[in-house]
């Protein structure tokens, strides 16, 4: 068997020397610009990918030897899945995984560290230091204690979530889709969407994505938003309307917003595309601060994640 390992370099050794042991183990370095082009070159029977590597239709069509494709993750829109299933694909991931996902807390607090980073204005203040500046009254700063928090979506990672806001004295509103994640709060707390949008000073997008719920939030959504609300996604970039969300931000309906995530970003080759507009609003404007979908990035989630998604595939092997 031949197994391929993409982004090698996030992977605990003794994983990698685990799979040796089940065949012959190809990895990629850290320079190549086109480690997909591996997958072409190798023909290999097994795949180890991340976020960085979309896996279309095309790839599949010439990957004529592989039978399964493994990935650290809990979103899949980097895999044409319906293309996986007509060829007999299989795919492991971390989706369901919930026991081994709880003790995962990075991407919630990196949502936290955006949230705090707004709210803060840190972006804006650090960049007034290194201009040589030193003029608080230019510098407006909230304080979480008091203020509401929303949170779009109630799994594994809104769950971490509250517990942050509730140890920063905020009031929370909950939404979440699934009647019997929402029903895990009290009443107080459990919300209807139009109701979170309206009375919520800061909101957090923490839903899973599916094709379903694609740009959930959109133009009528951020319409319905309080004026002054800050907004944070770390969920998907292809659950908001990009273009509605900018439009928002120029208008001053919202305060500023931090995003981690972007439409379509796991399609990225390391690179940004020429000329984004909300990346280029970000240039020259202190109100939208973007970071590099580096919520699950932590170097224990990195490791912990490939760890799981080894074994997984080993045991996967024997059923």
């Amino acid at each position: 068997m031949k197994i391929l390992v993409l982004e090698s370099w996030n992977f605990p050794n003794s994983s990698l020397a685990k799979l040796q042991d089940y065949g012959e183990v190809f990895f990629d370095k850290i320079e190549e610009s086109d480690r997909k082009q591996l997958l072409f070159e190798i023909e290999p029977d097994a795949l180890f990918i991340g976020l960085g590597v979309e896996i279309t239709k095309a790839d599949l069509e010439k990957a004529k030897n592989l039978k399964t494709i493994i990935t650290p993750t809990t979103g899949l829109n980097h895999i044409d899945l319906k293309e996986c299933e007509e060829r007999n694909i299989r795919v492991l991931s971390l989706k369901g995984e919930v026991d081994f996902l709880n003790s995962i807390t990075s991407t919630a607090e990196h949502a936290w560290l955006l949230i705090l980073s707004l709210l803060k204005d840190f972006r804006k203040d650090i960049f007034h230091v290194e201009s040589g500046r030193w003029n608080r009254s230019e510098i407006n700063t909230f304080e979480l204690n008091g203020k509401t928090i929303g949170i779009i979506g109630f799994g594994r990672l809104g769950k971490i979530l509250r517990e942050y806001a509730k140890a920063f004295r905020m009031k929370c509103l909950i939404f979440d889709i699934d009647p019997l994640k929402a029903a895990q709060v009290s009443e107080e707390e459990r919300s209807d969407l139009d109701h979170l949008l309206g009375s919520s000073d800061v909101i957090s997008l923490m839903a899973s994505y599916a094709t379903e719920n694609s740009k959930m939030i959109g133009e009528k959504e951020f319409g319905k938003m309080k004026s002054g609300v800050f907004f944070v996604n770390t969920a998907r970039g292809e659950l908001v309307d990009e273009n509605a969300l900018l439009d928002s931000l120029r208008s001053g309906k919202i305060a500023g917003a931090a995003l981690d995530v972007l439409d379509n970003d796991s399609s990225w080759n390391e690179r940004t595309p020429a000329n984004h507009p909300l990346i280029e609003y970000s240039k020259k404007n202190n109100d939208l601060i973007i970071t590099s979908h580096v919520g699950g990035n932590s170097k224990e989630a990195l490791w912990k994640t490939r760890e799981f998604v080894v074994n997984k595939f080993i045991m996967s092997l024997s059923s």
